[in-house]
């Protein structure tokens, strides 16, 4: 018991220190922006980023974001819900006329909250989609890619403006 113990005890050690290791990696990258400030064709970036994440414009578009991903992420997955109980192989067996099978990746909401996000950020997975899925996938690739890119690059524009 005391080996098992041991292991456990070493096992949590070590995903400890990964988890510090990976906190002060991200701090050790982001004081060396801070450095590059002192350079004057750094400087004014790094001050236009800074100034564009305290803006009141950048907070709504996160939290526009955030909605319409869960809003797509709560299609998709009512969407594979629906596709797993009408078009699995038991449903199928049992139509008449017998149909074909249909299989879907996003079996739960967090992946099909991944999906979304990943649609967000325009990694794009084309498989499994029927008619409707093809509409809620263009759907999500205009607002969340197209129309939400732009509003990103309209208020970098307009700090960029009033800086």
């Amino acid at each position: 018991m005391t080996g098992l113990a041991l292991y456990d005890r070493q096992y949590k050690m070590k995903s400890y220190f990964w988890a510090i290791s990976t906190i002060c990696s991200f701090i050790i990258w982001t004081k060396l922006l801070y450095f590059f400030r002192w350079y004057k064709s750094f400087n004014w970036m790094i001050d236009m980023v800074i100034t564009t994440f305290k803006s009141g414009a950048m907070w709504a578009f996160v939290a526009i974001l955030i909605v319409l991903i869960g809003l797509f992420a709560s299609a998709f997955n009512t969407h594979s819900n629906y596709i797993r109980s009408n078009w699995s192989e038991e449903a199928c067996k049992i139509r008449i006329p017998p149909c074909e099978a249909k299989e879907t990746k996003i079996t739960s909401y967090a992946l099909a909250l991944k999906h979304s996000y990943f649609i967000a950020l325009g990694e794009f997975d084309l498989d499994g989609y029927d008619n409707w899925g093809w509409l809620l996938f263009i759907m999500a690739t205009v607002i969340n890619c197209i129309i939400m890119l732009n509003l990103l690059i309209s208020i970098f524009s307009k700090v960029h403006d009033d800086f």
